[in-house]
Protein backbone atom coordinates (compact mmCIF):
# COMPACT_ATOMS: atom_id res chain seq x y z
CA UNK A 1 0.00 0.00 0.00
CA UNK A 2 1.21 3.79 -0.43
CA UNK A 3 2.02 5.96 1.95
CA UNK A 4 -0.80 8.08 1.12
CA UNK A 5 -3.43 5.62 1.94
CA UNK A 6 -1.68 4.77 4.83
CA UNK A 7 -1.74 8.22 5.97
CA UNK A 8 -5.62 8.54 5.43
CA UNK A 9 -6.41 4.79 7.71
CA UNK A 10 -4.36 6.72 10.52
CA UNK A 11 -6.54 9.74 9.77
CA UNK A 12 -10.09 7.50 10.29
CA UNK A 13 -13.17 7.51 8.26
CA UNK A 14 -14.65 9.63 10.85
CA UNK A 15 -12.40 12.48 10.71
CA UNK A 16 -11.85 12.33 6.95
CA UNK A 17 -16.18 12.51 6.60
CA UNK A 18 -16.19 15.49 8.83
CA UNK A 19 -13.55 17.32 6.60
CA UNK A 20 -14.28 16.23 3.02
CA UNK A 21 -18.07 15.96 3.83
CA UNK A 22 -18.19 12.56 1.73
CA UNK A 23 -20.05 9.70 3.54
CA UNK A 24 -18.98 7.74 6.30
CA UNK A 25 -20.22 4.50 4.94
CA UNK A 26 -18.27 6.07 1.44
CA UNK A 27 -15.23 6.80 3.54
CA UNK A 28 -15.49 3.71 5.11
CA UNK A 29 -15.55 1.34 1.70
CA UNK A 30 -12.74 3.07 0.46
CA UNK A 31 -10.15 3.00 3.60
CA UNK A 32 -11.39 -1.59 3.38
CA UNK A 33 -11.37 -1.29 -0.42
CA UNK A 34 -14.62 -2.09 -0.76
CA UNK A 35 -15.91 -0.62 -3.64
CA UNK A 36 -19.22 -2.47 -4.09
CA UNK A 37 -21.74 0.50 -2.66
CA UNK A 38 -20.01 3.06 -5.44
CA UNK A 39 -20.06 3.25 -9.14
CA UNK A 40 -16.96 4.54 -11.13
CA UNK A 41 -17.48 8.25 -11.59
CA UNK A 42 -18.07 8.40 -7.76
CA UNK A 43 -15.32 6.50 -6.82
CA UNK A 44 -12.97 8.67 -8.68
CA UNK A 45 -14.97 12.02 -7.35
CA UNK A 46 -13.95 10.70 -3.99
CA UNK A 47 -10.21 9.71 -4.69
CA UNK A 48 -9.79 13.51 -6.63
CA UNK A 49 -11.14 14.81 -3.72
CA UNK A 50 -9.18 12.89 -0.77
CA UNK A 51 -5.77 13.49 -3.20
CA UNK A 52 -6.52 17.72 -3.20
CA UNK A 53 -7.74 17.76 0.81
CA UNK A 54 -4.58 15.79 2.51
CA UNK A 55 -2.24 16.21 -0.58
CA UNK A 56 -1.17 12.23 -0.43
CA UNK A 57 -1.15 10.09 -3.77
CA UNK A 58 -3.57 7.64 -3.77
CA UNK A 59 -2.65 5.77 -7.81
CA UNK A 60 -2.21 2.32 -6.49
CA UNK A 61 -5.57 2.64 -4.85
CA UNK A 62 -7.11 4.22 -8.11
CA UNK A 63 -5.62 1.54 -9.99
CA UNK A 64 -7.33 -1.44 -8.02
CA UNK A 65 -10.96 0.43 -7.92
CA UNK A 66 -10.64 0.66 -11.60
CA UNK A 67 -10.01 -3.07 -11.67
CA UNK A 68 -12.89 -3.46 -9.86
CA UNK A 69 -15.34 -1.85 -11.67
CA UNK A 70 -13.46 -3.21 -15.25
CA UNK A 71 -14.58 -6.21 -14.30
CA UNK A 72 -18.26 -5.69 -13.20
CA UNK A 73 -18.42 -4.18 -16.71
CA UNK A 74 -17.15 -7.14 -18.38
CA UNK A 75 -19.38 -9.81 -16.63
CA UNK A 76 -22.36 -7.49 -16.84
CA UNK A 77 -21.85 -7.73 -21.05
CA UNK A 78 -21.18 -11.42 -21.25
CA UNK A 79 -24.03 -11.78 -18.79
CA UNK A 80 -26.31 -9.70 -21.71
CA UNK A 81 -24.78 -11.76 -24.53
CA UNK A 82 -26.04 -15.22 -23.10
CA UNK A 83 -29.80 -13.44 -22.42
CA UNK A 84 -29.74 -12.53 -25.98
CA UNK A 85 -28.91 -15.76 -27.54
CA UNK A 86 -31.29 -17.85 -25.07
CA UNK A 87 -34.16 -15.41 -26.07
CA UNK A 88 -33.12 -15.46 -29.88
CA UNK A 89 -33.31 -19.56 -29.10
CA UNK A 90 -36.37 -19.26 -27.46
CA UNK A 91 -38.52 -17.30 -29.97
CA UNK A 92 -38.20 -20.03 -32.58
CA UNK A 93 -39.30 -22.49 -30.39
CA UNK A 94 -42.73 -22.31 -31.09
CA UNK A 95 -42.36 -22.52 -34.84
CA UNK A 96 -40.37 -25.90 -34.44
CA UNK A 97 -43.30 -27.07 -32.48
CA UNK A 98 -45.88 -26.89 -34.78
CA UNK A 99 -43.75 -27.98 -37.21
CA UNK A 100 -43.29 -31.30 -35.39
CA UNK A 101 -47.47 -30.80 -34.86
CA UNK A 102 -48.32 -31.30 -38.51
CA UNK A 103 -46.37 -34.21 -39.22
CA UNK A 104 -47.65 -36.24 -36.53
CA UNK A 105 -51.33 -35.55 -37.37
CA UNK A 106 -50.37 -36.10 -41.56
CA UNK A 107 -48.95 -39.62 -40.29
CA UNK A 108 -51.59 -40.62 -38.03
CA UNK A 109 -54.39 -40.06 -40.74
CA UNK A 110 -51.63 -41.84 -43.01
CA UNK A 111 -51.45 -44.87 -41.09
CA UNK A 112 -55.54 -44.43 -40.00
CA UNK A 113 -56.54 -44.70 -43.66
CA UNK A 114 -54.55 -47.91 -44.82
CA UNK A 115 -54.65 -49.79 -41.54
CA UNK A 116 -58.83 -49.05 -42.29
CA UNK A 117 -58.73 -50.33 -45.79
CA UNK A 118 -56.34 -53.38 -44.82
CA UNK A 119 -59.00 -54.22 -42.01
CA UNK A 120 -61.95 -54.26 -44.64
CA UNK A 121 -60.12 -56.61 -46.99
CA UNK A 122 -59.56 -58.98 -44.11
CA UNK A 123 -63.07 -58.92 -42.72
CA UNK A 124 -64.44 -59.54 -46.26
CA UNK A 125 -62.29 -62.71 -46.53
CA UNK A 126 -63.09 -64.23 -42.81
CA UNK A 127 -67.16 -63.62 -43.78
CA UNK A 128 -67.08 -65.40 -46.86
CA UNK A 129 -65.03 -68.34 -45.27
CA UNK A 130 -67.25 -68.32 -42.47
CA UNK A 131 -70.10 -68.93 -45.37
CA UNK A 132 -68.60 -71.41 -46.86
CA UNK A 133 -68.46 -73.80 -43.67
CA UNK A 134 -71.64 -72.63 -42.92
CA UNK A 135 -72.89 -74.01 -45.90
CA UNK A 136 -70.99 -77.49 -45.74
CA UNK A 137 -71.59 -78.57 -42.45
CA UNK A 138 -74.47 -80.31 -40.74
CA UNK A 139 -77.51 -78.28 -39.04
CA UNK A 140 -76.03 -80.38 -35.54
CA UNK A 141 -72.38 -79.40 -36.25
CA UNK A 142 -72.63 -76.45 -36.16
CA UNK A 143 -74.99 -76.06 -33.63
CA UNK A 144 -72.48 -78.01 -31.70
CA UNK A 145 -69.78 -75.57 -32.62
CA UNK A 146 -71.99 -72.65 -31.70
CA UNK A 147 -73.01 -73.66 -28.29
CA UNK A 148 -68.83 -74.75 -27.42
CA UNK A 149 -68.15 -71.11 -28.49
CA UNK A 150 -70.61 -69.50 -26.60
CA UNK A 151 -69.54 -71.86 -23.02
CA UNK A 152 -65.71 -71.14 -23.58
CA UNK A 153 -66.36 -67.54 -24.14
CA UNK A 154 -68.17 -67.61 -20.66
CA UNK A 155 -65.28 -69.52 -18.87
CA UNK A 156 -63.01 -67.04 -20.15
CA UNK A 157 -65.05 -63.84 -18.45
CA UNK A 158 -65.22 -65.88 -15.06
CA UNK A 159 -61.58 -66.35 -15.31
CA UNK A 160 -60.66 -62.60 -16.59
CA UNK A 161 -63.09 -61.06 -13.60
CA UNK A 162 -61.61 -63.84 -10.93
CA UNK A 163 -57.83 -62.61 -11.58
CA UNK A 164 -58.80 -58.77 -11.74
CA UNK A 165 -60.47 -59.15 -8.25
CA UNK A 166 -57.50 -60.91 -7.11
CA UNK A 167 -55.38 -58.50 -8.75
CA UNK A 168 -57.25 -55.97 -6.58
CA UNK A 169 -56.71 -57.71 -3.08
CA UNK A 170 -52.55 -57.63 -4.00
CA UNK A 171 -52.68 -53.76 -4.38
CA UNK A 172 -54.86 -53.07 -1.82
CA UNK A 173 -52.40 -55.15 0.44
CA UNK A 174 -49.18 -54.09 -0.72
CA UNK A 175 -50.72 -50.11 -0.60
CA UNK A 176 -51.39 -51.07 3.34
CA UNK A 177 -48.35 -52.58 3.94
CA UNK A 178 -46.33 -49.84 2.82
CA UNK A 179 -48.29 -47.47 4.64
CA UNK A 180 -47.81 -49.55 7.51
CA UNK A 181 -43.70 -49.10 7.13
CA UNK A 182 -43.54 -45.28 6.50
CA UNK A 183 -42.78 -43.72 9.72
CA UNK A 184 -43.20 -40.04 10.47
CA UNK A 185 -40.74 -37.76 10.53
CA UNK A 186 -39.90 -35.24 13.44
CA UNK A 187 -39.88 -31.37 12.17
CA UNK A 188 -36.41 -30.23 12.31
CA UNK A 189 -35.34 -27.11 14.25
CA UNK A 190 -35.04 -23.98 12.52
CA UNK A 191 -32.16 -21.24 13.33
CA UNK A 192 -31.37 -17.70 12.35
CA UNK A 193 -29.02 -15.70 12.66
CA UNK A 194 -29.51 -11.96 10.23
CA UNK A 195 -27.91 -8.81 10.10
CA UNK A 196 -30.31 -6.10 9.72
CA UNK A 197 -28.36 -2.48 9.54
CA UNK A 198 -30.87 0.45 9.12
CA UNK A 199 -28.37 2.67 7.43
CA UNK A 200 -26.13 1.24 5.43
CA UNK A 201 -23.52 -0.63 7.33
CA UNK A 202 -19.42 -2.11 6.58
CA UNK A 203 -19.04 -5.30 8.64
CA UNK A 204 -15.83 -7.51 8.47
CA UNK A 205 -16.81 -11.21 9.93
CA UNK A 206 -14.69 -14.01 11.15
CA UNK A 207 -15.33 -17.77 10.91
CA UNK A 208 -13.95 -19.14 13.87
CA UNK A 209 -14.27 -22.77 13.01
CA UNK A 210 -12.52 -22.49 9.70
CA UNK A 211 -10.72 -19.28 10.69
CA UNK A 212 -11.41 -17.23 7.71
CA UNK A 213 -12.42 -13.14 7.44
CA UNK A 214 -14.67 -11.59 4.94
CA UNK A 215 -15.77 -8.13 4.70
CA UNK A 216 -19.20 -7.24 3.19
CA UNK A 217 -21.01 -3.51 3.06
CA UNK A 218 -24.69 -3.35 3.09
CA UNK A 219 -27.97 -2.09 3.98
CA UNK A 220 -30.36 -4.54 3.42
CA UNK A 221 -30.48 -7.98 6.08
CA UNK A 222 -27.95 -10.41 5.30
CA UNK A 223 -27.89 -14.07 6.75
CA UNK A 224 -25.08 -16.24 8.52
CA UNK A 225 -24.65 -19.71 9.13
CA UNK A 226 -26.17 -20.64 12.24
CA UNK A 227 -23.67 -23.88 12.61
CA UNK A 228 -20.48 -21.76 12.67
CA UNK A 229 -19.10 -19.07 15.37
CA UNK A 230 -18.68 -15.37 14.34
CA UNK A 231 -16.80 -12.84 15.35
CA UNK A 232 -17.80 -9.36 14.05
CA UNK A 233 -16.66 -5.89 13.69
CA UNK A 234 -19.35 -3.06 12.69
CA UNK A 235 -18.72 -0.29 11.30
CA UNK A 236 -21.53 1.49 13.76
CA UNK A 237 -23.86 -0.10 16.10
CA UNK A 238 -26.87 1.24 14.18
CA UNK A 239 -28.21 -2.16 13.48
CA UNK A 240 -30.49 -4.90 14.58
CA UNK A 241 -29.95 -8.89 14.90
CA UNK A 242 -32.93 -11.41 14.32
CA UNK A 243 -31.67 -14.91 16.35
CA UNK A 244 -34.02 -17.81 16.09
CA UNK A 245 -36.85 -15.12 15.90
CA UNK A 246 -36.32 -13.03 18.97
CA UNK A 247 -34.70 -9.23 17.78
CA UNK A 248 -31.69 -7.94 19.57
CA UNK A 249 -31.61 -3.82 19.20
CA UNK A 250 -28.40 -1.56 19.21
CA UNK A 251 -28.57 2.42 18.24
CA UNK A 252 -25.15 3.86 18.49
CA UNK A 253 -22.53 5.05 16.23
CA UNK A 254 -19.71 3.89 17.47
CA UNK A 255 -17.97 0.38 16.17
CA UNK A 256 -19.37 -2.51 17.80
CA UNK A 257 -17.44 -6.01 18.60
CA UNK A 258 -19.72 -9.16 18.79
CA UNK A 259 -19.13 -12.77 19.12
CA UNK A 260 -22.03 -14.93 18.27
CA UNK A 261 -21.70 -18.48 19.56
CA UNK A 262 -24.10 -21.64 20.54
CA UNK A 263 -27.23 -18.85 19.07
CA UNK A 264 -26.11 -16.33 21.84
CA UNK A 265 -24.64 -12.56 20.43
CA UNK A 266 -22.21 -10.70 23.59
CA UNK A 267 -20.23 -7.82 22.75
CA UNK A 268 -16.61 -8.28 23.18
CA UNK A 269 -13.70 -6.54 24.84
CA UNK A 270 -11.15 -4.74 22.42
CA UNK A 271 -8.63 -7.42 24.27
CA UNK A 272 -10.80 -10.13 24.05
CA UNK A 273 -11.57 -9.53 20.27
CA UNK A 274 -7.80 -9.09 19.24
CA UNK A 275 -6.85 -12.64 20.46
CA UNK A 276 -10.11 -13.74 18.68
CA UNK A 277 -9.36 -12.34 15.31
CA UNK A 278 -5.98 -13.57 15.16
CA UNK A 279 -3.62 -12.27 12.96
CA UNK A 280 -6.71 -11.14 10.25
CA UNK A 281 -7.11 -7.89 9.15
CA UNK A 282 -9.69 -5.94 6.50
Amino acid sequence: MSDGFDKLKEVGAQAIHEKTHITREHVQAILHDSFEGMNKVQFLGFISILERDYAVNLNDLKIRGLDYFLNITSKNQQNSSVFIETKSKTKNTPYIIMALLVLVITAFFIFNKTFSTEEGKVQEINNDAIEHIKNNLLPEAVSGVETNSSAMDENSSTSDENNLIEDEHVAIKDELIAEKQVEPKSPEAVTTFKVIPNAKLWMGYIDLKENKAYQKLFSNEFSLDTGKDWLLYLGHGNVNFEINGKILQYNSRKNLKLLYKDNNLTEVSNTEFNILKKDHKW
